[in-house]
């Protein structure tokens, strides 16, 4: 899942820097040269992408500080600075010198446990007491073929008598390794983790708008899904994934998206109205609704105001809803979701209304509360 994150940098006034320009801009051109005759090559895409993003000396260095920025949270890290152990190491000693599993016996005298991983989607014990071959023949049925009736199944046996050792038993049983450093079995994690891989706007590339003339911005790292996509602006404006707060011309992104909307408005209440949808779209009508994807784009008898309020393009808040998360002082904060099970239509979307006000106000005093000087940047999470 791609979620978009806010996070912030202190970028110093920078000096521009041709020769590095120079260098990235040869880069370019080599590896642009090598993908004209090695169609398809994803190394030599992802390559180019990233360099794009890497013109100017400002783009460079907030590419370097969102890493470090972003470094605490990330899954893969292997900094042992923001890392934890989870010792596994007495309850392993506690299964493995107590516990008894069902296990089927071999026809080389092999007694495994019934859930190993070489018996895994082919045979299994059923509530007879016999071996069973899975999903066999054309029927794609369980049966007692030839290779599972050589097999016989041997009931709570112990975990000892399978493992010679604990550290048998861990690694090849339970998948869990010896740690040196901690001097126990268990894994490391990050328990601040919330992503584990990122990059500066990816599929968001239409973060922010800055006027022309700005001089300090990132374009960032397009998407593959994105790459060769060229975004309508304002006249005078263009896109950007990352430039100082005092750049961003928060009321023309306000202005341009309420517009947008308008526009999707009325195209969306003729599309349903006559049924004929743009080639290639994901539209479909479901009783009195336009969707995508599952996602509400029109309801009959709607009005542009219900419209433009249902999208949260109104007066009540300060700043777009441009982010599902930001990056603090004190941490990551995202938005909340209302779990759908057990829940009565009704109830959902009173809550989800009521999480998506809370979200867009602390969106708002967060973004208030940056100084003017500092870079905001939109990155592209997954999770």
């Amino acid at each position: 899942m791609h979620f978009i994150t806010l996070v912030t940098v202190e970028v110093p006034e920078l000096q521009a820097n041709p020769i590095e320009d120079m260098v990235v801009e040869e880069k370019l051109k080599y590896l642009n040269d090598l993908q004209k005759q090695n169609e398809k090559n994803t190394m030599l895409d992802i390559n180019i992408r990233m360099l794009n993003g890497l013109k100017t000396e400002f783009a460079r260095q907030v590419y370097e500080l969102m890493y470090e920025k972003m470094e605490p949270y990330n899954e893969q890290t292997e900094n042992p600075k923001f890392l934890e152990f989870e010792d596994l190491t007495e309850s392993l000693q506690e299964e493995y010198e107590n516990a008894r599993t069902d296990c089927i016996k071999l026809p080389d005298g092999r007694i495994l446990p019934a859930d190993d991983w070489i018996f895994h989607g082919k045979f299994a014990i059923h509530e007879d007491g016999k071996v069973y071959q899975k999903n066999f023949g054309k029927l794609k049925h369980d049966k007692r073929s030839k290779k599972a009736k050589k097999m016989s199944v041997v009931l709570n046996y112990p975990y000892k008598k399978i493992y010679k050792t604990l550290d048998d038993f861990a690694e090849n049983y339970k998948s869990v390794s010896y740690n040196e450093d901690f001097k126990g079995y268990g894994y490391t994690y990050n328990p601040q983790a919330f992503y584990d891989w990122c990059v500066i706007g990816g599929r968001w590339p239409r973060m922010f708008l800055v006027k022309n003339d700005c001089a300090e911005y990132s374009i960032g790292e397009r998407s593959w899904c994105n790459k060769d996509e060229e975004y309508e602006a304002p006249d005078g404006y263009h896109w950007v994934a990352a430039a100082r707060k005092k750049d961003i011309q928060w009321q023309v992104m306000r202005d341009w998206r309420f517009e947008c909307a308008k526009k999707d408005f009325y195209k969306f209440e003729e599309e349903f109205k006559t049924g004929v949808f743009p080639v290639n779209s994901c539209y479909y009508k479901r009783g009195n609704k336009l969707l995508a994807y599952n996602n509400i784009l029109y309801i009959e008898g709607e009005t542009l105001e219900k419209y433009l309020k249902r999208m949260e393009l109104n007066d009540t808040f300060k700043y777009p809803n441009i982010s599902y998360g930001y990056l603090d002082d004190s941490g990551y904060h995202e938005k909340e979701y209302t779990w759908h099970y057990g829940k009565s239509k009704k109830h959902i979307k009173k809550q989800t209304r009521k999480n998506n006000i809370v979200w867009r106000r602390n969106l708002d005093k967060f973004i208030d509360s940056i100084p003017d000087d500092t870079v905001i940047i939109g990155v592209d999470c997954h999770v």
